[in-house]
C-alpha cells in the first residue's frame, strides 16, 4: 500500500463516520421535535398542572365565599337625614319625622293599580289596597299624596307634605340656639 491509497481509505472512512454523525443527529432531532409536540398538543388536566389545580381551587372557594355571603341593611337607606348628621339642623328643628313612633306617607302612585311608600319604623313599605301594615294596619284606599289607614275601626289619614312643612311643625318647640 502506497501512501496515496491510504489517505483515499482514511478520507473514506472519515466521510462514513461524519456521514453517520450527521444522520444520527438528524434522526435525534426529529424523534425528540415528535415527543415535544406531543407535551404540547397533549391536554392539560388537574392531574397534571398542580398551579392550575391550586388557581381553580383558590377561584372556587372565593366564589363559594361570595355566595354564601348576605348583605342586609339594619338602616333606611333612603334616608338622608345620615348623611348630614354633622350638620346643625337638628339643633334648629329640621329633622326628619320621627318614624319609631309614627308613619309618614313618601309618595303615592295613582294608576290602574295604586301604591303608596309608607315610612314606618325606619323601613319603607311599598303597599297596595288591602295590604296590610306592621301593628294592623289595613290600607283602605290610596289617593293621590293621601292614604286612609284601618286599624280596628279607627281611621288614620297620612298626607304627603313638602319637606318644609314637615320641619316647620318642630319649629315652634323651643330650642337653645347656642
Amino acid at each position: 500500500m502506497d501512501q496515496n491509497s491510504l489517505i483515499r481509505a482514511l478520507t473514506f472512512i472519515l466521510g462514513v463516520v461524519l456521514l453517520l454523525a450527521v444522520s444520527w443527529g438528524a434522526f435525534k432531532a426529529v424523534t425528540e421535535a415528535k415527543a415535544d409536540y406531543k407535551v404540547v398538543d397533549a391536554i392539560e388536566t388537574l392531574d397534571t398542572d398542580i398551579a392550575l389545580a391550586q388557581t381553580i381551587d383558590s377561584l372556587e372557594a372565593k366564589w363559594n365565599h361570595r355566595l354564601n355571603y348576605h348583605f342586609s341593611v339594619k338602616q333606611d337607606p333612603l334616608f338622608l337625614g345620615r348623611v348630614i348628621v354633622g350638620f346643625s339642623y337638628s339643633r334648629m328643628g329640621y329633622r326628619e319625622f320621627d318614624e319609631g313612633i309614627g308613619f309618614r306617607l313618601s309618595a303615592t302612585v295613582i294608576d290602574n293599580n295604586p301604591k303608596a311608600i309608607i315610612k314606618f319604623k325606619g323601613k319603607s313599605h311599598v303597599l297596595q289596597v288591602g295590604d296590610t301594615l306592621e301593628g294592623g294596619y289595613v290600607i283602605k284606599e290610596i289617593m293621590k299624596k293621601k292614604v286612609v289607614l284601618n286599624r280596628n275601626g279607627e281611621l288614620t289619614v297620612l298626607s304627603t307634605k313638602p319637606v318644609a312643612q314637615m320641619f316647620d311643625q318642630y319649629i315652634d318647640q323651643s330650642y337653645d340656639y347656642r
